[in-house]
């Protein structure tokens, strides 16, 4: 075969896998940024628990207070908001044990790869450290993804809104569905030394291609620049 043809073949089986990775493109399957908390917890399929301990009080994640600090997109208390007073509180008025506000995203597909991206932050020189887990529910399994200052050091949860990625693999067969939702947890494991407030927005989840079809698309790239070389010896 001529290098003529060799070239043909090689820029063929590029654009065959260019068109099966635009296939493969990201899909955004659940935007969110928390302008309306009642539609969120009805049609919006989104779910939220307070699991602190010794008669909790509030819901455990709530609307945003814009007094405290503005929301990353829209109004200024367009976030959800979850803080220490979701635990109990001691005579003094204090909190006291533990706070565990559990929010969980409107189910999603998650038998491919998915990301979520998500803003967070908490008060501006705020005294008190905060903690952030981030998980998956899928098929009865609990995954967790990540921790945002998991040992609540003053200081170390951003004081900004600050945009986080977490990924998940993909957990079933790709074209056959399988439910599955992300969720924070707002975890204080003792209220009267640790915690205060935090805020997220802007949340985003994707699918996205196998790593698969990267791979194919690289090794295309590559055989075009061999034959590139090759041509110029």
């Amino acid at each position: 075969m001529t290098m003529r043809k060799l070239k043909c073949a090689a820029a063929a089986a590029l654009l065959s896998v260019a068109g099966s990775s635009a296939v493969a493109a990201d899909v955004v399957l659940l935007t969110e940024e928390f302008d309306n908390l009642t539609t969120l917890f009805t049609s919006g399929g989104w779910l939220k628990n307070n699991f602190s301990t010794s008669a909790p009080v509030g819901d455990g994640w709530f609307k945003g207070n814009g007094g405290q600090f503005a929301a990353h997109a829209g109004g200024p208390d367009a976030y959800i908001a979850s803080s220490v007073y979701i635990a109990p509180v001691d005579i003094n008025g204090y909190p006291a044990g533990t706070a565990d506000g559990f929010l969980r995203t409107a189910s999603v597909d998650m038998s491919g790869p998915t990301t979520m991206s998500f803003w967070t932050r908490t008060l501006t020189g705020n005294l008190y450290g905060e903690s952030l887990y981030v998980g998956a529910l899928v098929g009865g399994n609990d995954i967790s993804l990540k921790a945002i200052n998991e040992n609540a050091v003053i200081g170390a949860y951003p004081e900004a809104w600050t945009k986080y990625t977490v990924y998940l693999p993909g957990q079933g067969v790709i074209g056959t569905p399988l439910g599955g939702r992300f969720y924070f947890e707002y975890y204080i494991q003792d209220t009267s030394f640790a915690g205060n407030y935090i805020g997220v927005d802007s949340v985003t989840i994707t699918s996205v291609p196998e790593p698969g079809s990267w791979l194919l698309m690289g090794l295309g790239v590559a055989a075009l620049a061999g034959l590139r070389r090759r041509a110029m010896v």
